[in-house]
């Protein structure tokens, strides 16, 4: 529905040049790096518009990773990556959470076999595997290119299994971003792709973190290169526990409210994602890695 709606929007646009895309990213956006500690009083500073702030990256969650966390592969992969450790995917940190993080449905809420979209939002996830879309991204496409032949690519990001191509080419795209950052420094006004992007998710009234939703690669690199604080661009919409009652996949009976709250509070918690699956939450069990 939610689709629709938006298409039926874009239909009355186009005769004026216009999409709701468009409107979106041609909204200004406020640099407040220098102005505001905390991502809500930006959001009072700029009346809702998108925004840059510095956020800790603590604060940050990316990759199924909490930024606070004591242990993440990504982050490992570099750093070893770094001290010379680590010069292939065979036998990284990271290839060892593909093999041994492999949650199936358990890290997911399902309905009709297919996997709901989170309770802030409305029915189903439009995909459970990487899009094509993805697969023809620039750095995804050169980061294959320089490997040649690797085989199948399959695979998803936050878990295995994953086909060896496609953890080659991760790692290849993780090093590349690094060693550019590493020898260039960080200047995101000077990429295409711009700042990484977050959106705001606030509990009691004034705790956050802030979920990547756009740049998860750079976070991971960042974290590994000692940053403690990164840019973030922040969307217009904020995700407020408080407001469960009105989330749409509440509303229409996909999550229960426990669920649903359940689901919010994993993004604040400081543990690793091998620690977290749905029906472990209410049951206060604890799953972890072999």
């Amino acid at each position: 529905m939610k689709e629709a709606i938006k298409n039926v929007v874009n239909d009355l646009l186009k005769p004026l040049g216009f999409s709701l895309e468009k409107i979106e990213n041609n909204r200004k956006t406020v640099d407040l790096r220098t102005e505001v500690k905390n991502p809500l009083e930006g959001y009072y500073w700029t009346c809702g518009a998108p925004f840059v702030m510095n956020v800790k990256i603590k604060r940050c969650f990316s990759i199924e990773f909490p930024g606070s966390a004591e242990y993440n592969p990504f982050v490992e992969t570099l750093k070893k990556y770094g001290e010379g450790q680590c010069a292939d995917y065979v036998g990284s940190p990271m290839e060892d959470f593909y093999e041994k993080w492999q949650p199936g449905k358990a890290d997911g809420f399902y309905k009709n076999g297919k996997e709901l979209a989170p309770p802030w939002d409305q029915g189903y996830k439009s995909s459970k595997n990487l899009s094509d879309a993805r697969l023809k991204r620039n750095d995804f496409v050169k980061a294959q290119s320089e490997l040649g032949e690797v085989g199948e690519i399959k695979g998803h990001l936050k878990k295995g299994p994953v086909s060896l191509g496609f953890g080659k080419i991760t790692f290849q795209r993780f090093i590349k971003i690094y060693n550019s950052i590493r020898h260039n420094g960080y200047q995101p006004e000077k990429l295409g792709s711009g700042h990484i992007n977050g959106r705001l998710y606030v509990r009691d009234g004034k705790d956050y973190r802030v979920a990547i939703s756009a740049g998860k690669h750079r976070v991971a690199v960042l974290q590994a290169l000692g940053y403690s604080k990164i840019p973030v661009k922040l969307s217009t919409v904020i995700i407020k526990r408080e407001d469960v009652d009105f989330w749409p996949n509440v509303r229409n009976g996909n999550y229960s409210k426990e669920d649903a709250l359940a689901y919010f509070d994993r993004i604040f918690d400081n543990e690793h994602p091998s620690l977290w699956r749905p029906e472990a939450v209410l049951n206060k069990e604890v799953v972890k890695m072999a």
